[in-house]
């Protein structure tokens, strides 16, 4: 787990890259990682419960699998799928297929009519009946809301023996957001239904779905958040303590003139795997470097306003933050709303075009367009 390095912004050391801080892979195991070492009666079950409206076992013994291969059925001309967790319980197999921004995929590598929930749910379900087990796939994304136009669409087509000899794959399908799984651990948190280890390690994951941009922290204020650099994200700036501790804390900024070396900034932006932060920058290095707020709302119809693209612009930054560079995009100027300017940071001189360069070979797909 990279948990503690990422807390720290330190992904890199002697121009070795540590951790990508925009890995899927990463994020899945960092959470998960410590969940499955948490009393499975508190977290686990309750929260799959929450999620799939299976029948609550908190004492049904489980084991976790990360990115565990699974042979596709015989008649599928496809090769193993790797689900990125696998819970087996006495009585229930889930499979947990993680996105932090893009979807999951619309297709496979054999057979374009069958995307990648699909394929997971019929691995699964023939899996679960070999096993004489309930089946359940949790499809967690970031958004706040279930993803209506692959899961819904998905679990409201019911058999098709055409494509899934005849199974209902869709109603084995369950959405969650990573927030949820915040919620549940601050909710034990603040009711102190943890002992003192899991508290230590829930504050651990929650201060990382907060810097990750996952969870908005809801947690009363508590001196150790400032004086824990840890657990800095989970500061909150209306409190007593914060009052307390804001005359010693300096914010640092120097980050922000911190230039960077070509080979670290192509390592960055090759780092950014969220489609969504791809789309942006490809649309800004499109026209140029530099481009008016309603021209970038109009081919970006998903950012959703305003405030969704300061979101992603400040979510582009703080990834250069954590890098200890500076900001690749500006704040923008000229008039507010939507004649407002927003480019590529002219603080980062010849290494401008650069950027500009290689967002512009960004792919994206089409629906994000």
């Amino acid at each position: 787990m990279s948990i503690i390095l990422e807390l720290r912004g330190h992904y890199k050391h002697a121009g070795i890259t540590l951790v990508h801080d925009n890995s899927e892979d990463v994020v899945v195991g960092n959470v998960f990682g410590i969940v499955k070492n948490l009393r499975r009666e508190l977290v686990l079950w309750p929260w799959l419960s929450l999620v799939t409206g299976m029948p609550l076992n908190n004492q049904e013994p489980s084991s976790f699998r990360f990115w565990d291969s699974q042979s596709m059925p015989i008649g599928r001309e496809e090769g193993s799928t790797k689900v990125d967790v696998v819970v087996v319980g006495s009585t229930a197999l889930v499979f947990i297929e993680a996105k932090l921004g893009a979807d999951a995929s619309v297709s496979t590598t054999h057979d374009r009519e069958r995307d990648q929930l699909t394929r997971n749910l019929d691995v699964g379900s023939r899996l679960a009946a070999e096993l004489n087990k309930d089946f359940y796939v949790v499809y967690l994304t970031t958004d706040d809301a279930e993803p209506k136009e692959l899961v819904a669409t998905l679990r409201a087509r019911g058999p098709d023996s055409s494509r899934d000899n005849g199974h209902d794959l869709g109603a084995h399908l369950h959405w969650a957001s990573w927030a949820s799984i915040g919620d549940l651990l601050a909710e034990l948190y603040i009711s102190k239904q943890l002992d003192r280890t899991e508290a230590s390690f829930s504050l651990d994951v929650l201060a990382y779905l907060v810097k990750k941009g996952l969870w908005t922290n809801r947690l009363p204020d508590q001196e150790t958040f400032h004086s824990d650099k840890l657990l800095a994200p989970l500061m909150t700036s209306n409190s007593a303590v914060y009052t307390k501790y804001k005359r010693r804390r300096t914010a640092d900024r120097t980050w922000r003139r911190t230039q960077w070396t070509e080979s670290d900034l192509r390592d960055f932006m090759g780092s950014l795997n969220l489609e969504r932060e791809r789309a942006l920058l490809k649309v800004i290095a499109s026209h140029d470097g530099g481009v008016q707020q309603r021209a970038i709302l109009e081919e970006l119809p998903f950012i959703n306003g305003w405030k969704g693209l300061r979101r992603i612009k400040s979510d582009i930054n703080a990834r250069c933050r954590g890098r200890g560079r500076a900001p690749i995009l500006g704040i923008g100027h000229g008039p507010a709303g939507d004649r407002k300017v927003h480019e590529f940071n002219g603080d980062l001189g010849d290494l401008r075009d650069v950027a500009i360069e290689i967002a512009r070979a960004f792919e994206i797909r089409s629906h994000l367009l």
